[in-house]
């Protein structure tokens, strides 16, 4: 697999009982993929290694910008992800996004494992790993995400019409 760790500027947090230890991209036939392609499928991979015998653990990401901006915190209570008991050893859990949103461009990751009430932090990475979305299927190459949106064509309109903003 490829590194795509920011190991030079590693920023730790937590008590440690679960330590991720590394992070991929996966591309739909679960290859490694480290530079994901706007509007494709994309699973990120979260690795993690227990010490002991962990309940009811909650798996977190936070995706910035290059420039700092906050774009998304997926967590896998949100989703009604019941992780169940982590065993010693080590393991993953996956995030899976069936088409990347983001656009072209340079991103940061980081990665979080707390308890069920998100009060106590096993382990938290942050800003522990690029990004780099290259462009794909997305027609999009401006801005930061794919709204998914699409254009109707125009409709003549005289004024007076019902639906005129200015009758």
């Amino acid at each position: 697999h490829t590194d795509t760790s920011l190991a030079e500027i590693e920023i730790r947090r937590g008590t440690g009982e679960i330590r991720i230890f590394h992070v991929d991209y996966l591309d739909a036939a679960w290859r490694s993929n480290p530079l994901p392609s706007s509007g494709d499928p994309l699973t990120i991979r979260v690795w993690y290694e227990a010490e002991k015998e962990v309940a009811e653990v909650v798996f977190s990401l936070k995706l910035h910008q290059a420039t700092g901006v906050h774009l998304a915190s997926p967590d896998s209570a949100l989703q009604q992800l019941e992780a169940g008991t982590i065993q010693p050893g080590r393991g993953y859990v996956d995030l899976i996004m069936d088409e990347l949103l983001l656009l072209p461009g340079d991103y940061v990751l980081s990665s979080s494992i707390t308890d069920r009430d998100r009060l106590h932090t096993l382990d938290a990475w942050e800003r522990s790993h690029a990004l780099r979305v290259v462009p794909g299927s997305s027609p999009e190459r401006e801005g930061a995400v794919d709204l998914k949106a699409r254009w109707q064509p125009p409709v003549p309109h005289q004024r007076g019409e019902p639906g005129h903003p200015n009758r």
